[in-house]
Order: C-alpha cells, then structure tokens, then sequence
C-alpha cells in the first residue's frame, strides 16, 4: 500500500512523490531521498529551514522516529545544519550554515529564503508569492515575523503588495545585489 505525501501544496515537495511501504528501500530513506532531491533541485536553497520531523510525520504519514532518522542521514551528509533553536536548515556548499545567516533576525533569514526562491523562479514574476499563513506554516514563524519579512523584501526591492490580491516579486532589474 502507498501512502500519499501529506500537504501536496508544499512548494518544494512534487505532487507525485509517495512512500511505498512495500518498497526494499527504507522508509526513513524514502523521505531522506525526497529531502535530498529537493535540496539538490534547489527548491529547498541554502539557508531555508528544512521541515520539522513533526512537519514529516504530518506530511508523509510517518512516526517520529522515522522523520528523525531522515533528518540526522541529511545531516551527516552535510546537507542540512541544526541551529541552537533544534531547527534545521538546509547548508551551504560547504556543509556550513550560510554566513550571511548566523545571528541574523528570523524575519531577515525568512526574507533571504523568500529572495532566494524568487531569483532562482521558484516564485515567477507575476505571480502572488504565497500569503502569510502560508508562509508561516512553511518557515514554521509568526504571521507576525512573515509581514516583517515581506515589509524588509518590500524596502529592498524584491516585492511590491496589492491590497486584497497579495504580494508579488518585482522585475529583475529591481533586485537588488543580495549573494544569499
């Protein structure tokens, strides 16, 4: 029996992956395996935070357990970095957390993050990026410290906001020159 990913809206997570069960690879490996692909996809970018195991469990339908063994395989590949919070975040290519990010605000490291996936295309120009509730579920923040983060990426370039229709990347020539 397969079981469905749970929350297929998940922007880094394909609508047509599942867990076999039956499957000769592990299950714990299954959801590493997913992880890993979309870390070397870029759809998890350096510096973003990776799921929680209880984001896993919700999302692939497994034990705690489970989640945690995929999370510690990434991290003894050097994929993902654990911060002092517990949290993990995807690392940089050289196994380390992103410099840029250490000590930064939560609200600037969710802004890198949002920047990210809007100059790799992950968001398109044109397109509403997801709304608040959306991304404070995703980054595991406040709505609070999501509007603080859109604010920031709006005062540097890489967002405009309509009333009622959400917020949007801006044109490329308005970026600005960010490395994270």
């Amino acid at each position: 029996m397969s079981v469905p990913a749970k929350d297929e809206q998940a922007s880094w997570l394909a609508a047509c992956v599942e867990i076999d069960r039956n499957a000769p690879i592990k299950v714990f490996r299954q959801v590493a395996n997913i992880l890993r692909d979309s870390i070397k996809a870029g759809d998890l970018a350096a510096g973003m935070p990776v799921p929680s195991e209880a984001e896993l469990c919700r999302r692939f339908g497994v034990a705690r357990d489970t989640a945690r063994l995929a999370l510690r395989e990434l991290r003894e590949e050097g994929l993902i970095v654990r911060t002092r919070g517990k949290r993990y975040y995807v690392a940089s290519a050289d196994g380390e957390m992103h410099p840029a990010l250490r000590g930064m605000p939560r609200y600037r490291k969710i802004a890198s993050a949002v920047a990210q996936a809007i100059r790799s295309g992950r968001f398109p120009i044109g397109k509403a990026i997801p709304s608040e509730k959306e991304m404070a579920k995703e980054y595991a923040a406040s709505k609070g410290t999501v509007r603080r983060a859109i604010d920031y990426l709006r005062q540097e370039g890489w967002v405009f906001t309509i009333a009622q229709l959400g917020s949007f990347p801006e044109s490329e020539d308005k970026w600005p020159d960010w490395d994270v």
